[in-house]
């Protein structure tokens, strides 16, 4: 499965931002485990615990780095996650805000 990040209607791609914003070590790492990620195929990801279904068709990805937990949001087309929102995790589940936005990106996709 890819990985991959989208823009949203005015060409700003937030998770990159998100990533970008990260300490270099920390972005090198989260990096490094969605590349991981993509060697496995869907079932893998979906038997997995680093991914969940969160509602519909929004989905999130977990990665651990050290004691930080970073989630990537998004959805599934083919054998692709579009990631359109990212957070670093502060409570075991996602605010409602984070997923509605979440939400809105994906129905924004063509």
């Amino acid at each position: 499965m890819l990985f991959e990040t989208l823009c949203d209607s005015n060409g700003v791609d937030h998770v990159e931002l998100f990533i970008e914003a990260l300490e270099d070590e920390t972005a090198e790492k989260v990096l490094k485990k969605l590349e991981a990620f993509e060697q496995l195929t869907f079932a893998e990801h979906m038997s997995a615990e680093h991914i969940k279904k969160i509602e519909g068709k929004l989905f999130e990805v977990r990665i651990r780095i050290n004691a930080d937990c970073y989630r990537f949001f998004g959805t599934t087309r083919g054998d692709t996650f579009y990631m359109v929102h990212a957070i670093k995790k502060k409570a075991d589940k996602p605010k409602r805000k984070d997923i509605d936005l979440a939400v809105r990106r994906i129905s924004n996709l063509n």
